[in-house]
């Protein structure tokens, strides 16, 4: 049997362990939308306690909140700036959840508790849970910042289970006093789903034999495995729940290895557990802002991006190839372009890449510019060779780039800063 460990309202639920306000009210964990990365100030680089797995990574440099009233976080004159990154249930019946903008949230809940994002905290948190349960759990695999997936089989009885699973979540609770909805499972699809339908603090055990019945109203992209295009491929052939994939085996199974091990789970097979180390396909950074028509201060602001980047890609010491650059804008939709460059990471060589394509991509010149995102992905094993007539400018620039990495992990990103760009 597979178990699926989801902690409900991670963020929310990590502050109320150490702050009472936030306790059986509607609350909201939220990060600032405002330009404190782009300013002058000396930012703090978050306390990494241990590197997560999974889909999660932690913010490189951050402007921590250092207690008090949160207005004097997110407020900007009359107006709250920030985003909504994690919502209590009681905030959750007031129509707010991830992604709501503070004002909105406000407006909907004027007496909502907010405080804003403190990742070391959650990623210590996160630890502490992952040492906890590779305690009382044969076989652990963290699947994101507050996901976790495990296996029982040799260990429970089937008819043990339930009293199991429900003794474990209240020791979670006991000892980290944070709640957490398990499910359980054949396999690691059918317990993932089953925590999701149990949630909040809840325990459901779906058996071989209730598969199909569990699982036949769901819609196909409930499944873990099932992309957005993947989801319009089988609509398009009617099969709009998991129900009408298992009744269409022959469509699950043309998508490859991958349909075919989905139609094993969905029909409920025990598939042999294994612990997986997910390795990052990408890490990027990006920043929605207030709208701007300076062209040369959007490129200064995309040149600090890549500080921080660079920074993240060192600290993981990735070799990335592609790089990943998108300008959003307040009226026009997205541009949006892929670069793939084979030579030695640097900072410099990222700024480099990073002005040559922005005036490429920067199609709607008479339009304000509000979101900068780059990305770096497709990582080589080791050390790029790199172009023959620029290996030595690379290497020196690697070496200087490492330099400055060390030096703004000690003193802050504020203490070297760019003027704006030419």
């Amino acid at each position: 049997m597979t178990i699926h460990i989801d902690f409900d309202c991670f963020f929310v639920s990590a502050e109320r362990t150490r702050y009472a306000p936030f306790r059986g009210v509607a609350a909201v964990v939220a990060n600032r939308n405002d330009e404190a990365i782009f300013g002058g100030k000396a930012l703090k680089t978050s306390a990494i306690v241990r590197e997560p797995l999974g889909a999660f990574s932690g913010a490189c440099y951050y402007d921590k909140f250092d207690g008090g009233d949160w207005r004097s976080h997110f407020m900007d004159g009359v107006r709250a700036r920030g985003m909504v990154v994690a919502a209590s249930y009681e905030a959750r019946s007031h129509d707010i959840k991830t992604g709501t903008t503070l004002c909105e949230a406000l407006k909907r809940c004027p007496k909502l508790q907010i405080l804003p994002a403190d990742l070391p905290f959650y990623m210590s948190l996160s630890a502490d849970a992952a040492e906890f349960l590779e305690e009382r759990v044969p076989v652990v695999e963290q699947y994101s910042i507050d996901e976790f997936f495990g296996s029982l089989d040799g260990f429970v009885k089937e008819n043990d289970a339930e009293r199991y699973l429900r003794n474990l979540q209240a020791d979670i609770y006991k000892e980290l006093r944070l709640p957490a909805t398990i499910g359980a499972g054949a396999n690691k699809s059918i317990a993932k789903l089953a925590a999701k339908s149990a949630k909040p603090f809840g325990v459901l055990i779906v058996k071989s034999a209730d598969v199909k019945a569990f699982l036949s109203d769901k819609p196909v992209r409930a499944l873990a495995g099932i992309g957005e295009k993947s989801a319009r491929v089988l609509n398009r052939y009617g099969v709009k729940t998991l129900g009408d994939a298992i009744r269409s085996p022959s469509l699950l199974a043309s998508f490859g290895k991958r349909g075919r091990d989905l139609l094993r789970e969905l029909n409920g097979e025990q598939i042999r557990f294994e612990a997986q180390e997910r390795e990052r396909k990408q890490i990027g950074i990006s920043r929605v802002f207030d709208p701007i028509y300076d062209r040369a201060e959007a490129l200064r602001r995309l040149y600090i991006l890549c500080g921080h980047l660079a920074y993240n890609v060192a600290r993981r010491k990735k070799e990335p190839s592609g790089f990943t650059f998108v300008v959003g804008y307040k009226v026009f939709p997205c541009e949006r372009v892929k670069v793939k460059v084979d030579r030695p990471f640097s900072e410099k060589l990222l700024r480099q890449i990073a002005k040559e394509t922005f005036g490429a991509i920067d199609k709607n010149q008479s339009d304000a510019i509000n979101y900068l995102a780059v990305t770096a992905s497709d990582f080589n094993d080791r050390f790029v060779a790199g172009e023959l007539f620029s290996w030595r400018e690379d290497c020196k620039n690697r070496l200087v780039g490492n330099a400055l990495q060390e030096a703004r992990s000690k003193y802050g990103y504020g203490i070297l800063t760019y003027a704006k760009a030419t």
